[in-house]
């Protein structure tokens, strides 16, 4: 896995915009930090990530997969995102067609017919919960190489570091923001970015970059790693 802020390096690295020399310059790792934020928000609003069964929550909730969350307010509740997952057979919303089959995307929502033991979250899962009271959103996405729910709405450009007090002593470390997704392809996320801020920067991406970036989103919508069974059923994204 690697942490936002060495992704957006290599990113700006790609477009001759930083180096292991020369660094970055502070408001474009903001910028690359905003820009990540919106590629991520941009895969699950498109459906390239499969599509979001609406969900309105008034008390306590364990969420499944693929969840749009409406925390309704003047609600006391704790919503938990899930460590396994259990398939269910007919269970969907409107994907239920009735007559002992599901729609085609029923496997976006954890529908199967196959198999109901637990299991974890599918790699590139997602639950988004907006709260009706703030009206703030909080977004998750589920990488299966760290085994870990990682946000979305709270990335940011730390690093993992050690605190020192002004004797020299440890007293502290910081937390590493990890990108999510960037542990089965770091270089493909990164080239990812880099498409993404080239107009910004007025600059060319390379012919391998572009390449990189197209094998690191196919992947991750087709899912080539995983077996028919465990495979959603994707939106036609690219």
């Amino acid at each position: 896995m690697a942490s936002c802020k060495s992704i957006i390096i290599t990113a700006l690295s790609k477009l001759g915009v930083a180096s292991a020399l020369k660094g970055a310059r502070d408001e474009d790792l903001q910028l690359g930090l905003q820009t990540l934020q919106s590629k991520y928000r941009s895969l699950i609003a498109s459906g390239a990530l499969g599509r979001a069964l609406p969900v309105t929550v008034t008390g306590n909730y364990t969420t499944g997969e693929n969840e749009r969350i409406l925390k309704k307010s003047g609600h006391a509740m704790t919503i938990s995102l899930p460590e396994t997952v259990t398939d269910r057979w007919g269970a969907c919303h409107d994907d239920y067609l009735g007559y002992g089959a599901l729609s085609g995307f029923s496997a976006d929502y954890g529908c199967s017919r196959v198999d109901h033991r637990p299991r974890p979250p599918r790699d590139g899962a997602f639950v988004v919960i907006n709260d009706e009271q703030t009206g703030r959103a909080q977004e998750w996405l589920y990488d299966s190489y760290v085994a870990k729910w990682l946000p979305i709405h709270d990335l940011s450009l730390s690093e993992y570091g050690e605190v020192r007090d002004a004797e020299g002593n440890i007293s502290g470390t910081t937390v590493e923001s990890t990108a999510p997704l960037s542990a089965a392809d770091t270089n493909g996320l990164a080239a990812a970015l880099a498409l993404s801020l080239s107009d910004h920067f007025g600059a060319q991406p390379s012919p391998m970059t572009i390449r990189d970036a197209s094998v690191w989103q196919q992947a991750l919508v087709n899912r080539f790693g995983l077996t028919e069974r465990e495979r959603p059923d994707r939106s036609r994204f690219f």
